[in-house]
């Protein structure tokens, strides 16, 4: 009994549910019913964080049983992940047959899979007055950029600043 993956890496989605897909194939056709448990767990490696349960659709990690009908030698494992709008890194997950019946003998008993982040960062630049510049006649200021999770960037077209004048009034100046 051999376990591949079927899917290549793929995006999670923002919502609902992202199949990935997992073929057990067998050498010999059985003569009788046969069956195979399976499990996920999370995996990581240098470009991927482990998947936790929270990844799959209904919160919690995935796990079943197959049915080999006699003279059937192929099935199929679907795995649904859960979409999100999260930003995170790409994850990794794994399948694994375990416990067969008595007449099947597990090969490659576990296949790999790769959820890709699909979400982006954007961004808001503040700018702050650290007071006069030293001409008198204006502001030195000090910019911070802020990351946080977005589905959409808008971006200011424009611009309102009220610079104060060396008597200490304030004036309104805009630009475009």
């Amino acid at each position: 009994m051999v376990l591949a993956a079927a899917t290549p890496p793929q995006s999670e989605g923002n919502s609902g549910a992202t199949l990935f897909a997992f073929i057990i194939s067998l050498d010999v056709a059985p003569i009788v019913m046969q069956t195979v448990q399976w499990h996920v767990n999370g995996t990581g490696g240098p470009s991927t964080s482990p998947a936790n349960a929270s990844d799959f659709l209904g919160g919690v990690l995935p796990a079943g049983t197959v049915s080999f009908a006699a003279g059937e030698t192929t099935k199929n494992i679907v795995v649904n992940v859960a979409g999100d709008a999260a930003v995170e890194p790409n994850e990794g997950f794994q399948v694994t047959l375990a416990n067969p019946s008595p007449g099947l003998v597990l090969g490659a008993a576990s296949a790999t899979a790769t959820i890709l982040n699909d979400d982006q960062l954007a961004g808001i630049v503040t700018l702050v007055s650290t007071g006069a510049n030293g001409q008198g006649n204006g502001a030195a200021f000090l910019s911070s950029f802020r990351r946080m999770a977005a589905r959409s960037l808008s971006i200011a077209k424009s611009a309102t600043w009220l610079p104060a004048t060396p008597t200490g009034s304030v004036t309104s100046s805009s630009k475009t």
